[in-house]
């Protein structure tokens, strides 16, 4: 399992418009729910204390698919940075459904 961090670098989002942010931001939510679908992305979300930042705990087989998987975002490499980091979840509680939104 991975958790990857992603921070929007609002310097070279402030380039866009207003109409070319909207578009992007709507394909990125799309790049999110395409692999949330597949079961890739297990939990995805933003900070609430950072903006611009969100997290997203991830199954997949190898970091290298994670990585192809991260440059299909359509904020990448040049409007967010993305660090992946490996974990192993000993523990998973059963109320974790419960926390949709939280």
């Amino acid at each position: 399992m991975f958790l990857v961090e992603i921070n929007i670098k609002e310097t070279e989002l402030n380039k866009l418009t207003e109409t070319e942010a909207t578009m992007m931001l709507e394909q990125h939510r799309k790049w999110f729910n395409n692999y949330a679908e597949k079961g890739t992305f297990l939990l995805v979300g933003p900070f609430k204390n950072s903006g611009m930042s969100g997290m997203i705990i991830s199954k997949n087989d190898n970091i290298e698919l994670l990585q192809a998987i991260i440059s299909e975002d359509v904020y990448y490499p040049n409007l967010a940075e993305y660090s992946i980091r490996e974990f192993s979840a000993n523990i998973i509680s059963d109320k974790l459904k419960n926390y949709k939104g939280e």
